[in-house]
């Protein structure tokens, strides 16, 4: 999944993580209605999300874009996309990071 919001019409946050947290090599499972419709690691996202972090800061700079305390920075997908349709409830569980859910309205 190319990183560019061409899926996706919002995100959901869950708990805050520090950076000591290890992210890397997680497994990833994505539920709708109760159904695991995928799963997948988060090495899936260019090797280690921390990538997209660093390939994000990179291009910040060479932007003159500042990085501002309590920006969102979205690391990819580690998933295929899917298909949602109004009422569908979603469900996200990553190892070691907890579950994160959305109603589809």
């Amino acid at each position: 999944m190319i990183a560019d919001n061409c899926s996706s019409t919002g995100y959901v946050l869950g708990e805050w993580l520090t950076a000591e947290n290890k992210f890397d090599s997680l497994s990833i499972s994505l539920k709708v209605n109760g159904e695991a419709v995928q799963s997948g690691s988060t090495d899936d996202i260019l090797g280690n999300p921390w990538n997209s972090f660093l390939e994000a800061t990179r291009i910040f700079k060479r932007e003159g874009i500042e990085l501002k305390k309590g920006m969102v920075l979205l690391a990819g997908a580690a998933t295929p996309a899917v298909f949602l349709k109004a009422g569908d409830e979603v469900k996200a569980t990553c190892d070691g990071m907890g579950e994160v859910g959305l109603l589809v309205k």
